[in-house]
């Protein structure tokens, strides 16, 4: 709402319609927060790959210290260059179409559900990232910092969606 007027200047509403079945398994509805918080962990991955790609395309000789190492002007810097590619939008637009699956699906084959799940957000990921590298160039200095990009939504995507791992955590 406007402040000095009382008018009402944008309204949206949302609405997601759950089979009852997620109101009388819990198990269900703990399979499905856990696949959220797989998508929320592979998004703070492909941020952290983003970022660091901006780095190195900005400041090629700051590329190889760690993220939490770097000042907090190239942070800045790398922050928004990174938000400006618009990653975000591409990763999460390409699982919305997977979540409604997801909520289906789980109901019928948990197990095919899930696999279905951790690669299509892992797919997105990768896309979203691909996207980024797309618009930097092909310099030496921005296939330098690609390749660094890719080892870390690799590496992190690897510990996020590791079969070993999945089984410790179950």
């Amino acid at each position: 709402m406007a402040n000095d007027q009382a008018k009402i200047e944008f309204f949206r509403q949302e609405q997601l319609p759950l089979p009852l079945a997620y109101l009388q398994d819990q198990e269900i509805v703990g399979l499905l927060s856990d696949c959220l918080t797989q998508a929320e962990n592979a998004y703070d991955a492909l941020q952290n790959a983003g970022k660091q790609l901006a780095v190195g395309i900005m400041v090629p000789k700051e590329a190889e210290k760690d993220w939490k190492k770097q000042g907090n002007n190239t942070k800045d810097r790398a922050t928004s260059l990174y938000s400006h590619w618009g990653s975000d939008r591409v990763y999460w637009g390409a699982l919305e179409l997977p979540f409604f699956s997801l909520l289906e699906d789980l109901l019928i084959n948990r197990e095919q559900a899930l696999t279905n799940w951790c690669d299509e957000v892992q797919q997105a990921a990768w896309r979203a990232l691909d996207q980024a590298i797309e618009k930097i160039g092909e310099s030496p200095t921005a296939l330098k910092a690609a390749v660094k990009a890719r080892s870390i939504l690799g590496g992190k995507l690897k510990v996020i969606f590791d079969p070993i791992q999945k089984e410790v955590i179950q």
